[in-house]
């Protein structure tokens, strides 16, 4: 089956219906607090500060906390606490599967245990490498961070998806952008956004409900800036000289002519999105 998210499972059982897990969803999502959102409803920084720290975090790779810590706007021990009642408070899908009286809890707890042992298989937040990639640190960075940001920058949940390796052409759906570096390093970062992902990415980053097919690109295009920009520093820092692309639209089906690529599909609820890195 795959690497799943719980409620994908539920419907695949047919515990619950599909119309029933979108409204379980939707009272989870308003129950449950982004850690700068709770943050802000705590009193322990204001919305200026939250938008100073999602900014930090767009140019380093840092969770919300450590970045508040490094700017100096909470101490560690505001961050532990802030965690610590954030997960108190956290209401999970079953919970909220329960509490709409969509299944019992005896249904959700099998469901739940059965789901586990499935899913026992995969490290959806682990990136894993086959041992031919040239620079498999750097390469897993670009995975690592792509998984990162689109629940930090983002608001997408997320799962890594085994890596394969690909050759002669790949598959790019969705909106897709493309950046090639140079110089000290060179790869091609390619990304496919289902529409219907890169819609919540604008909704969290430009609070747009119906966003153009523009903004779509727009979005997709920073979201994939950021993560190449973080790249760059990273090779800085280790004293390699590189340039990168203005990223650039590229077709449906990418042709690697001499080149190799491995991929990760990242599953969200709505579609995975496709990450190559091309050697």
């Amino acid at each position: 089956m795959g690497v799943q998210f719980f409620g994908q499972f539920l419907l695949e059982e047919k515990v619950i219906k599909r119309e029933q897990l979108l409204d379980a969803i939707d009272y989870q999502e308003s129950q449950n607090l982004k850690l700068g959102d709770y943050a802000v409803k705590k009193n322990f920084i204001s919305a200026a500060d939250a938008d100073r720290i999602n900014q930090l975090q767009q140019s380093k790779d840092l969770r919300f906390g450590e970045a508040a810590v490094e700017l100096g706007l909470l101490s560690n021990g505001q961050v532990d606490e802030l965690i610590t009642a954030q997960k108190n408070d956290r209401v999970y899908l079953g919970d909220a599967v329960v509490t709409k009286g969509y299944a019992t809890q005896e249904q959700i707890d099998k469901a739940l245990e059965e789901f586990k042992e499935q899913q026992a298989g995969y490290h959806p937040n682990q990136v894993e490498l086959p041992a031919e990639i040239p620079d498999k640190e750097l390469a897993s960075t670009f995975f690592d961070l792509t998984h990162k940001l689109l629940l930090r920058m983002g608001g997408v949940e997320n799962k890594l998806t085994p890596a394969k390796l690909v050759s002669g052409s790949v598959n790019i759906p969705g909106e897709r952008v493309q950046i090639s570096f140079s110089g000290n390093y060179n790869t091609r970062y390619i990304l496919g956004v289902p529409e219907i992902v890169a819609r919540k990415m604008a909704k969290k980053l430009i609070n747009a409900d119906d966003p153009s097919e523009e903004e779509l690109v727009d979005i997709v295009r920073e979201f994939a800036n950021v993560v190449c920009g973080n790249i760059l520093a990273r090779l800085a820092q280790g004293g390699k000289n590189a340039d990168i692309s203005p990223p650039e639209d590229p077709p449906a089906d990418v042709a690697l002519d001499n080149e190799k690529a491995v991929q990760i599909d990242i599953a969200t609820p709505d579609g995975d999105v496709v990450t190559v890195i091309t050697f």
